[in-house]
């Protein structure tokens, strides 16, 4: 009888009381040292978040419904731009959205003025491609805070849009989003001459790391910090192999990459590099020559237009001192590496950290001379209330 009574909605609700009044007599410095969910640290963020490429499809909004009888306009829908913002470094955030939808425009209503729907604002990276489907160039967003009209939203309905005054659609449509500029300084390597090592030491980046070919599968991209608050960005794109102007290996999703960097970083091993038992062992000036043989067959002008950095990594193994010497001695009596005759050479190694500060400080030269030469970016103004929009494509499609 006592558990029935006990278990009646009654007296569970006569215990809860008492639980709530016995609950308000403890101490409020009780209640406040518990840890709420609130307080919990936030997960650790991915030190690496880079995403090059996005497919996103983008919808822009109908316009509003208008009225016959009372000759009532609807509001025009709502457009999609994008903004180019110069602290963006990634398209990680767009490509975990993937679909944008702008609002539509209001009803035409009696003495109410008709409403646009609200605008979507996209921030990319400065740098960024936009390409249609098949491949056509929409755009590149190339100047600090530009905005561009993607897609724009469908007029309101009123006599000039059909006979039910109707509003029309926006455009809809799937965009490929594509960065290139995504680094001041490209590291140039085969697999395994320790690229992601040097990034890491270089800079807060923490790639992957291992002692086998292709460790690298996205590209990573560091910062190094200078004492004067200076950062340059620096990438490690995925390794480079023979052949990969023509696409083989991840040939394109490397070099694509290094189009707008600044100065190129060659990281050589002295002891040569072999991708397998079964390919040939290239020696330090080999593995040189080759890497400047696919950026040159890819794009002729690569190595001519920027300046290139070669560090030859390794030095705290035995044999490494010899083979520096072997290497800077080759090099700069080849014919076919002109190019690198007046380039520095450094020695450093990854692992002892041996003359990582002298590279650090030779990049940032040659980055800033770079800089200097290319002359000042060109900025669009200050986003304002009504911004100036660009606009050079629109989808010929309503559906």
């Amino acid at each position: 009888e006592d558990l029935s009574m006990a278990c009646s909605p009654f007296f569970r609700q006569i215990n809860l009381f008492r639980e709530l009044g016995r609950l308000s007599t403890i101490p409020i410095s009780r209640i406040a040292s518990v840890r709420s969910f609130a307080d919990a640290p936030a997960p650790p963020k991915t030190i690496n978040n880079f995403v090059d490429r996005a497919r996103i499809f983008v919808k822009a909004g109908t316009g509003g419904q208008g009225s016959i009888n009372k000759s009532l306009i609807g509001g025009d829908g709502g457009d999609i731009l994008l903004c180019a913002r110069p602290g963006l470094n990634s398209l990680q955030d767009v490509a975990k959205t993937n679909s944008f939808h702008a609002e539509s425009g209001t009803r035409g209503a009696k003495m109410l003025a008709p409403t646009k729907g609200k605008d979507v604002v996209i921030p990319v990276p400065l740098g960024t491609m936009v390409f249609t489907e098949n491949g056509q160039l929409i755009k590149d967003m190339s100047h600090a805070n530009e905005l561009f009209l993607l897609a724009r939203g469908g007029e309101g309905g009123s006599f000039r849009t059909n006979a039910q005054h109707s509003g029309l659609k926006g455009d809809r449509m799937h965009v490929i989003l594509e960065l290139k500029s995504i680094a001041d300084v490209g590291l140039v390597g085969f697999p395994n001459a320790g690229k992601s090592s040097l990034l890491a030491a270089l800079s807060r980046a923490r790639p992957r790391i291992a002692s086998y070919p292709f460790t690298t599968i996205r590209p990573q991209v560091g910062t190094i910090e200078y004492d004067d608050h200076l950062c340059l960005r620096m990438a490690d794109i995925p390794g480079l192999i023979e052949g990969a102007h023509e696409n083989v290996g991840m040939g394109h999703a490397f070099l694509r990459h290094i189009e707008r960097t600044h100065a190129l970083l060659f990281v050589i091993d002295p002891h040569g590099f072999q991708l397998n038992t079964g390919s040939p062992l290239r020696t330090g000036p080999d593995t040189l020559r080759l890497l400047a043989r696919e950026l040159s067959l890819y794009q002729s002008h690569m190595l001519d237009s920027r300046s290139c950095v070669v560090a030859v990594n390794k030095m705290d193994l035995p044999e490494s001192p010899r083979l520096f010497s072997e290497f800077v001695a080759a090099v700069r009596a080849a014919p076919d590496l002109a190019r690198f005759h007046a380039c520095p050479i450094l020695p450093v190694s990854a692992t002892s950290g041996e003359g990582l500060t002298a590279l650090a400080i030779e990049l940032r030269r040659t980055v800033l001379a770079a800089r200097q030469a290319a002359g000042p970016e060109e900025t669009a103004p200050p986003t304002s209330t009504n911004p100036e929009v660009s606009r050079v494509y629109r989808s010929q499609s309503q559906s």
